[in-house]
């Protein structure tokens, strides 16, 4: 912009003069290429969170599902002097079988079976209870996340 100001006496004619519009001229320019960039930027923020958030089959809303089915038949389970943050894990096989799929297991699903598929999960209890979060996260992980226990894992669940 300033080379562009350049005036008489300071210049010389043909080769280094510029106008007094300059200013102008570079305010309005700056100002225009700002707005389309903005503009540009909502864009791809809007965009992104229309795929993601607002269509009917995205990973927020199958979860936030899961989460509420989930929620429904935990609270359907426990008992109010626990406070519903615990489940008595004798209770396990009748509360899997109670969830409906694909994060429960199907009602004719036989004992043994229902043992190993919670074996698998990796479910830990504690003094006879397993805690809302923990078995949450089993399920929500079985359902939606790659899920693998290495050998040591699984040995340490057999002790327990």
């Amino acid at each position: 912009m300033y080379d562009c100001l350049n005036t008489m006496p300071d210049c010389e004619p043909g080769e280094t003069c510029g106008t007094s519009l300059a200013p102008a001229f570079y305010i309005v320019f700056v100002i225009f290429i700002q707005n389309v960039m903005l503009n540009l930027f909502i864009l791809v923020i809007l965009t992104q969170f229309e795929m993601y958030y607002m269509s009917d089959d995205n990973p927020i809303k199958k979860f936030s599902k899961s989460l509420n089915v989930f929620m429904e038949t935990w609270i359907f389970f426990t008992q109010t002097r626990y406070r519903c943050l615990k489940l008595r894990e004798k209770k396990l096989n009748d509360f899997f079988k109670e969830l409906p799929m694909p994060l429960g297991l199907p009602a004719d699903t036989p004992d043994d079976q229902m043992k190993k598929v919670m074996l698998k999960m990796g479910i830990r209890c504690d003094d006879g209870y397993v805690y809302f979060n923990e078995l949450l996260y089993r399920c929500m992980r079985r359902q939606y996340g790659n899920f693998r226990l290495n050998r040591k894992m699984q040995i340490l669940e057999l002790k327990t």
